[in-house]
């Protein structure tokens, strides 16, 4: 397992017939997909003569490269057959792929052999088409002589949506049937997580018969949206007759353990009913188990105040280490005026807890850190910090964002290199991040050993930088510069994970390309011949007589010399490389394009050369001849592409791609408009009759639909659109939404409309908005930033590298 913590450049120097040997060892070690790629090609080439062409191979060799197994390419995936894939597949469906993987390796499976090992596919699952999942049936996913078997596959929600239609019901009749209801305890339980593909409708259709049983089970189930929880809640409150918020005062500790998650839906109000003896269950069952997916902070703090009266702390008393335990994540709903009264033994004893809260809000988090100084060192100013031990700091995390950096600036430089490991895991701002890297660099050169002296300090390693982490992003240009190649390639997969700046790509772009300074030992004339016709080292001008000189090595070496793992590598780097290097790239190979189509911040010019560098180097063939693989690697670059030719793209192929290409930001309108008429040329053009399942996957193509089309659609079509979609909409689009449409859907929907869209709503339509969301300052524009609108002309500009943070609601998902 050292192997894990080796850099790209290391493993690049492994020989490979000792890592074969040793693959016994080695087989269940986890790199990312780059790092496997280079261990794997090593290992193959080494077991030629063993395990033979890869189109021979059998399970044995993917069993033994186990987890390593996803080092393997686009291309050798194509070359195993269907026979080694089945019986590989307990490694294979563990492995973490790329969508184009996953379609590739299912490819070789028949319709047959899919249904037969469905069970058996694991994250594969996620790479079905759509219409191989209508022929997919309810005995292919369950045990029929098993009731406590559970289908627990990682299916999409959409693929969850289509699977509850066409093999569900189509087994068991529609939720709600009067005649007979298979929709007991027993069934919900062997649905597993596919009942998270059940509409509100249908949760509202439940039997009331033996429903709290069936509550019970569908509790065990995570990833239910804000709309369905509230749904089941509902359904509860039928359960045991409440009709009135009054009614709660009859509920008991059986019936809060029977709604578990779902306790979290409860108003104030209701919760103010709970009597005293079992009030305080409610709130361990909120705080342990409730679910705020979706919910404004505003809303999550006026239960923490229900709370907080139920265990009369209410007015201003101390809060003590057990009321932080009870309160749990309704912790999340705390300001400065519930901080300041917890405790100094409750504060330093849950300081990691509460910090580490994924619910917390940067109000919250400065809340808490302004706290931390009087509460931990009783002074109440900036001269408490630099107090702040390394375990203060592990324990901080998250919190530390809540200081301003010149407040981070006093932080004692020793304790933050003994805590770097844990703040690394936190994503600051670049100027926040810029005064923890100084401190941290500080503490390197003091601590420095006498050969550490004798080079300069403002080099950065690459150790250092992978245990920065996401601290990465404050690393300065100089720092990036003066990196050496071989520690350039060991951070580069933390640094293509960071996020960073524009400025610090480009310096990072530079350094990829940049002719780095090496001595090389004594040579003679022949070897620096031979050397002068490697691609990546270049012969500096000298005398030819001359034994030895310095040369200049390149980091990579020429843009069109970059393999498709470097490029994986690369990460959000590669957002940096301009039109004319990418018109050096080989992009041959879908495995090289698939890293480009993950980033939305192109430029006309990047897109324009990356579609032609693709069609010139992968595929000649009019867009007419592309496949489901093709658009599905190419993801957000297929908005490089002009309206007539999506025209173009072929019904089978979008409708085996639509998952993806409706997750595509920023198309411009013309584009959007085509996606909608290939929607109807595939799902039917009547749009109002398209399943929730076609609805989701359609995606953004809806924003191209007329305003009499959208409203057309049902409220429970209206609940799968994605959050993540609703901002693509251009506002006069969004605005066609009837207000009964807006107030049906979920409130992580709700929280996603941008303030450019709701400058276009009406009265009517922002109350509806408000309702839906649970939370009425969402009308009056108070809770979520401003997304990105789709523009008339494709974006131009790469410098707005905060667009995809900007875009997610101000809500919470955890």
């Amino acid at each position: 397992h050292l192997l894990e913590a080796l850099g790209r450049q290391e493993l690049e120097q492994l020989n490979g017939s000792q890592l074969a040997n040793a693959l016994a060892n080695i087989r269940n070690i986890r790199l990312d997909r780059a790092k496997a790629r280079l261990l794997v090609k090593k290992i193959i080439a080494a077991k030629k003569s063993e395990w033979g062409e890869i189109k021979t191979w059998t399970s044995n060799q993917i069993k033994q490269l186990g987890r390593l197994v996803r080092g393997l390419n686009g291309k050798e995936l194509q070359q195993l057959n269907g026979s080694a894939i089945l019986s590989g597949l307990n490694e294979l469906k563990s492995a973490t792929w790329s969508r184009v993987q996953r379609k590739r390796i299912l490819k070789k499976l028949s319709l047959i052999s899919l249904r037969a090992n469905i069970r058996n596919l694991g994250n594969l699952v996620r790479g079905i088409r759509m219409k191989h999942l209508n022929n997919i049936t309810y005995d292919d996913l369950t045990i029929a002589d098993l009731d406590d078997d559970r289908i627990s596959l990682p299916f999409t929600r959409a693929q969850a949506m289509q699977l509850f239609r066409k093999a569900i019901i189509k087994k068991l009749g529609p939720v709600g049937n009067s005649q007979v209801d298979n929709y007991n305890f027993a069934t919900i339980r062997k649905l597993g997580n596919l009942a998270l593909g059940m509409t509100r409708q249908d949760l509202r259709n439940l039997s009331l018969d033996g429903c709290i049983e069936v509550i019970n089970e569908l509790k065990n189930t995570n990833g239910w949206s804000n709309g369905q929880a509230k749904e089941i809640f509902m359904k509860f409150k039928q359960c045991i007759g409440i009709t009135s918020p009054r009614n709660f005062s009859l509920i008991n500790d059986i019936d809060i353990a029977a709604i578990g998650q779902f306790m979290s839906q409860i108003t104030p109000e209701e919760m103010g009913f709970i009597s005293k003896a079992y009030c305080i269950d409610a709130v361990r069952s909120i705080g342990k188990v409730g679910r705020f997916r979706g919910m404004t902070r505003r809303v999550i703090r006026k239960r923490l105040i229900a709370a907080l009266v139920c265990k009369n702390k209410a007015n201003g008393t101390a809060l003590e280490e057990d009321d932080i335990e009870d309160l749990g994540n309704l912790v999340c709903g705390m300001e400065a005026q519930e901080v300041n009264v917890i405790s100094k033994t409750a504060f330093g004893n849950s300081l990691y807890k509460i910090c580490h809260l994924p619910c917390l809000t940067p109000d919250a988090y400065k809340a808490i850190a302004n706290a931390a100084r009087s509460k931990l060192y009783n002074i109440n100013n900036d001269d408490a910090i630099v107090k702040f031990s390394s375990t203060d700091l592990r324990n901080l995390g998250p919190c530390l964002k809540g200081f301003l950096p010149s407040q981070l600036r006093k932080l004692n430089a020793s304790l933050v290199l003994g805590a770097i490991d844990s703040i690394g895991n936190q994503t600051f701002t670049s100027d926040q991040a810029r005064e923890i890297v100084t401190l941290y660099k500080q503490a390197l050169s003091a601590a420095a050993t006498t050969s550490r002296r004798r080079r300069a300090t403002t080099v950065v390693t690459a150790s250092e930088v992978n245990s920065m982490n996401h601290l990465s992003n404050g690393l300065s240009v100089a720092d990036i510069t003066n990196m050496t190649a071989d520690d350039f390639k060991n951070a580069i997969d933390t640094l293509g994970q960071a996020q960073l700046t524009y400025g610090q790509i480009l310096a990072l772009m530079a350094k990829a390309k940049q002719l780095m300074d090496i001595a090389l030992q004594i040579i003679s004339v022949e070897i620096i011949s031979y050397v002068n016709n490697l691609p990546k080292l270049i012969f500096v001008a000298g005398s030819s007589k001359c034994k030895s000189s310095r040369r200049h090595f390149q980091v990579w070496g020429n843009p069109s010399t970059f393999q498709a793992n470097q490029f994986q590598s690369l990460g959000v780097i590669n957002t940096g490389f301009t039109a004319s290097d990418i018109a050096m790239f080989n992009l041959s190979s879908l495995d090289a394009v698939t890293p480009f189509g993950q980033y939305a911040n192109w430029s006309a010019a990047q897109l324009a050369e990356l579609i032609k560098q693709f069609q010139q180097d992968y595929t000649s063939d009019a867009v007419t001849g592309w496949s489901e693989e093709i658009f599905t690697a190419l993801a957000n670059l297929t908005r490089g592409l002009t309206a007539a030719q999506i025209q173009q793209i072929s019904n089978d192929a979008y409708a085996a791609s639509s998952r993806v290409l409706g997750e595509v930001q920023r198309f411009a309108l013309d584009q959007l408009g085509k996606f909608c008429e290939k929607a109807k040329a595939v799902y039917g053009n009547d749009i109002s009759q398209w399943s929730q399942a076609q609805v989701r996957d359609a995606g953004v193509a809806l924003a191209g639909c007329t305003d009499a089309e959208l409203q057309s659609l049902s409220t429970n079509s209206v609940e799968a659109i994605k959050t993540s979609v609703i901002p693509q909409f251009p506002s006069a689009k969004f605005a066609a939404f009837t207000p009964a449409q807006i107030q049906s859907m979920d409130s992580s929907q709700a929280l996603s409309v941008s303030m450019q869209q709701r400058s276009q709503l009406s009265g009517s339509q922002l109350t509806a908005l408000g309702q839906a969301a649970g939370d009425d300052t969402v009308a009056a524009g108070t809770v979520t930033p401003k997304p990105t609108q789709p523009t008339a002309q494709a974006t131009t500009s790469t410098s707005d590298q905060s667009n995809a943070e900007t875009n997610r609601a101000f809500a919470f998902n955890f």
